[in-house]
């Protein structure tokens, strides 16, 4: 369990840390009551490509980071790292993919809503 908080932490602190640095009300949230969760809330449009990267972020350097894992031949730590990081975080990888198929390059996003730029 201490495992996958701290794990969910560091995911989420790169969101935070993708985030363009203009942005200055960007905060952690913490929610200790039923359901538990962390997450990134931020107050400001971002472009559907800043969108999309503070999305994908944390799974693909988590992800990368798990490599070594198998270089070194620690296979069942590498594949749990993966697996737990996937699993997750599949809620950014759904969004990340319907972001990309349905919203129009040029729009502007904040949280769920986007606007598009004439």
């Amino acid at each position: 369990v201490t495992s996958i908080i701290i794990l969910v932490v560091i995911h989420e602190s790169i969101h935070l840390l993708i985030l363009p640095h203009k942005i200055k009300t960007a905060v952690i949230i913490f929610n200790f009551k039923f359901p538990f969760s962390i997450g990134v809330d931020h107050c400001v449009w971002l472009r559907k490509s800043q969108k999309l990267l503070v999305l994908i972020s944390p799974v693909l350097l988590i992800s990368i980071f798990a490599i070594p894992f198998f270089i070194f031949q620690h296979y069942l730590l590498g594949c749990w790292l993966v697996v737990l990081n996937i699993s997750l975080a599949w809620s950014d990888i759904f969004s990340f993919f319907y972001i990309l198929k349905n919203i129009p390059h040029r729009a502007q996003m904040f949280g769920n809503f986007y606007r598009c730029q004439q």
